[in-house]
């Protein structure tokens, strides 16, 4: 699965824009896979110097409250960043689980913790992704982890050939694991990622 990113405009609502990063994800043919949705405050595609707390708050209101899910994805599976504190948040039972994968971002600490809560949100159908991976200690140590998400994203612009065979090498032992390169900006990239 490959990515790269657009921006799109809501609707105006009491005359303010909403703005929702969609970033395609595809398949090795080319065919939309899902799209990672990611905050924008503007037309520009970047991301603003916001909390991330609040970002992902304000992305989810405005992708399902304020435009709705089916205008920016369609019937495709939403990716949506989420920090370690709103992991352990009661703000899942508005999504719905088949449309949303849980991006677990890379610099939440796993924790038995959390391993209950990713439990409890891979119970209710919601699949889970790690997010930029790079094989860590952490996440060696609580390898029941891997028996619960569906995806791994890895990005191709900062790990090295060596790191990723590492990453591919350790997967294997988890054939529910589906890998993800992320930053393909070249055909070179794209062919080696396949």
């Amino acid at each position: 699965l490959f990515c790269y990113t657009t921006v799109l405009r809501g609707e105006k609502v009491q005359s303010m824009d909403i703005f929702v990063g969609r970033q395609p994800i595809l398949t090795q043919n080319g065919d939309i896979y899902a799209y990672e949705l990611l905050y924008r405050n503007s037309p520009d595609n970047f991301f603003p110097d916001v909390d991330a707390d609040k970002a992902t708050i304000e992305l989810l209101v405005n992708t399902f409250l304020t435009i709705g899910v089916d205008q920016v994805v369609g019937k495709s599976l939403s990716f949506i960043n989420f920090t370690g504190t709103l992991l352990v948040q009661d703000l899942f039972s508005s999504l719905i689980p088949d449309r949303v994968v849980i991006e677990i971002l890379e610099d939440v600490e796993i924790t038995p913790s959390l391993l209950t809560k990713i439990r409890a949100l891979k119970t209710d159908g919601f699949k889970l992704a790690l997010d930029d991976f790079t094989l860590r200690e952490q996440y060696v140590v609580y390898e029941e982890l891997f028996r619960l998400v569906d995806f791994i994203k890895i990005d191709f612009l900062n790990t090295t050939i060596t790191e990723r065979n590492i990453i591919e090498t350790y997967i294997k032992k988890f054939p529910n694991i589906q890998l993800l390169a992320e930053k393909i900006e070249t055909k070179e990239q794209f062919n080696r990622a396949k």
